[in-house]
């Protein structure tokens, strides 16, 4: 087992490029040779790196998810109104983290708080309170 996790940093040195080299490898930049693609991919493979979603995130000012509030989760609109924007929002990259309300004021309160203080970069939002001014 391993006692720390893997670092951009040891990354770049296993594959003998700069951290900004396998900064652009990660995130698909164009200006990257293809041996440097090669080399800082064989590393990735080799330390089984995992990018910290976290870190991204901060450097980015972006979380890519998005939050999604529905009322009641076992309606069959909401199931297929949720199907149809994952689609589209995974095809530009960001996930979409389900919120169940029930119909509970103080529940769907709560959930919109959570996607605000995790950092969701836009919420959709059907709650069944929707008249209440807080929410």
């Amino acid at each position: 087992m391993q006692d720390r996790k893997i670092r951009i940093h040891d990354v770049a040195a296993l594959a003998g490029v700069s951290v900004g080299s396998v900064s652009r490898v990660l995130n698909r930049a164009a200006n990257v040779s293809a041996e440097v693609r090669e080399q800082v991919e064989r590393a990735v493979a080799a330390l089984r790196y995992q990018p910290s979603h976290a870190a991204r995130a901060l450097r980015s000012r972006s979380s890519r998810t998005i939050g999604c509030l529905f009322s009641d989760v076992t309606n069959p609109l909401y199931a297929r109104a949720f199907r149809a924007l994952e689609e589209s929002f995974r095809a530009d990259g960001y996930m979409l983290l389900l919120a169940n309300g029930l119909n509970d004021l103080e529940r769907e309160r709560e959930s919109l708080r959570t996607f605000a203080l995790r950092g969701m970069d836009g919420v959709v939002c059907a709650p069944g309170n929707e008249r209440d001014p807080e929410l």
